[in-house]
């Protein structure tokens, strides 16, 4: 689980736990983030489509690990996140990130009253997550 820290010159700061990289990044920061929402009705009910843009900093590495796995690592981090916050939030019927809005023009008038109970714990979540590592920061030497 990630255990965010806000800063007052980053969006958030976290520390990694160990068990989930295998390239080994302890510290990340956070600069810029920005979030876009695609939503459609199919035939087999509400979809929506999240794609998260990430501008980071890595403040602790493994200084021998190339730039792009640190970002497969994170993209496969924050993805497996997200969804399982999703998935945790469903289940509750709790929609505080608002995915009901991207529905309200594509579900009929009568039936928005049934959004938490009819439509939104069948609503299939798909994430994209794009990572940029801007700095690589202080890094861990090998023993």
């Amino acid at each position: 689980m990630l255990q965010f820290r806000f800063l007052h010159y980053a969006l958030a700061a976290y520390e990694c736990p160990r068990d989930q990289f295998e390239s080994n990044i302890r510290r990340v920061t956070i600069h810029a983030a920005r979030m876009k929402w695609r939503s459609s009705i199919a035939s087999s009910g509400p979809e929506l489509v999240g794609k998260l843009s990430l501008k980071v900093a890595l403040t602790e590495s493994k200084f021998d690990e190339p730039k792009s796995k640190h970002e497969a690592d994170l993209k496969r981090l924050f993805n497996k996140e997200l969804e399982r916050i999703t998935e945790k939030l469903q289940k509750s019927a709790c929609d505080p990130i608002g995915m009901g809005n991207y529905f309200r023009g594509k579900i009929p008038f009568n039936q928005l009253a049934d959004w938490r109970t009819e439509y939104y714990p069948n609503t299939k979540v798909k994430y994209i997550v794009d990572v940029s590592i801007n700095n690589l920061g202080s890094l861990i030497q090998q023993d």
